[in-house]
């Protein structure tokens, strides 16, 4: 496994719709705007409100799909760029290859 750090924001990470992955991009060159914008309590609200409006697709709970699950976003900082810490899996892997 390679661990890589690369910058978060203006990145598309779409692999459910044939994208290439995050992980499989070399570091962005999309300029951020300055670290103190990115985490103002204002950018949080609006980040909150908008996954708010997300529409998800939902089954129905039962005893099967009943599970408790959270999502962790490691992000870092590099040379005072916020950015996203994540894994490439190795290509020679029998599963999930490269994601």
């Amino acid at each position: 496994m390679m661990n890589r750090c690369t910058r978060l924001f203006g990145a598309s990470v779409s692999t459910m719709a044939g994208k290439r992955s995050l992980a499989s991009q070399a570091m962005l060159t999309v300029p951020l705007p300055p670290l103190e914008s990115l985490m103002s309590s204002e950018n949080i609200e609006r980040t909150i409100n908008r996954m708010k409006e997300m529409k998800v697709a939902q089954r129905p709970p039962s005893h099967e799909n009943a599970k408790k699950a959270a999502i962790l976003i490691p992000l870092c900082l590099i040379k005072d760029e916020l950015s996203l810490l994540y894994t490439l899996r190795n290509a020679d892997l029998k599963r999930h290859k490269g994601q």
